[in-house]
C-alpha cells in the first residue's frame, strides 16, 4: 500500500512545477479501510489555492489493493493513488464512463474510472491534469 501511495505522490512531483505549501497548517492523512460498493479510493477535502487549511483525508480500499497485488497488477494501485492525490491538489473527476482503448490518448489521469491503468497503461498525470495544477499554483 505504501509503495502505491509513494508512487502516486512521485507521479505528481515529477509533473508539476509548484504545489500547495504542506507546512501551512494542514497535510494529507492516508487511511486503508473497507470502502462501500465498488469505490476503490476516496478523498475528502482539497487544498486551497496556495496551502491546506486543514487536513485532507485520502482513503483506499484495502481489499481491492490487496487483490490487485495478489493477481500481479500493482500498477493499478499506483494509478488510483495518483488519481486521489490529484483530488488533494484540487482536481475534479474528468469523465466517468467506461474507457475504450482508442480513446486512451485523450483520457486524463483524473478520469473517474478504475480502468485507466488496465486499458490505457498509464498512471501518471497527463497534460490536461498538469496544466490545471500548474495554472492554479503559479
Amino acid at each position: 500500500m505504501f509503495w502505491a501511495a509513494a508512487g502516486g505522490v512521485n507521479a505528481w512531483n515529477s509533473a508539476v512545477h509548484e504545489g500547495p505549501d504542506y507546512a501551512a497548517g494542514g497535510g494529507i492523512d492516508i487511511s486503508v479501510t473497507d470502502l462501500p460498493g465498488l469505490t476503490v479510493g476516496y478523498t475528502t477535502g482539497t487544498c486551497g489555492t496556495y496551502a491546506w487549511s486543514g487536513t485532507v483525508h485520502v482513503y483506499y480500499d484495502g481489499s481491492y489493493f490487496a487483490a490487485a497485488w495478489f493477481i500481479g497488477n500493482p500498477e493499478v494501485t499506483v494509478e488510483i493513488a495518483a488519481h486521489e492525490f490529484g483530488h488533494t491538489l484540487g482536481l475534479d473527476e474528468n469523465g466517468t464512463g467506461a474507457i475504450a482503448p482508442q480513446n486512451c490518448p485523450s483520457i486524463a489521469l483524473m478520469h473517474g474510472h478504475t480502468d485507466v491503468w488496465n486499458v490505457c497503461q498509464f498512471y501518471w498525470p497527463k497534460s490536461v491534469d498538469i496544466g490545471y495544477v500548474n495554472s492554479r499554483y503559479k
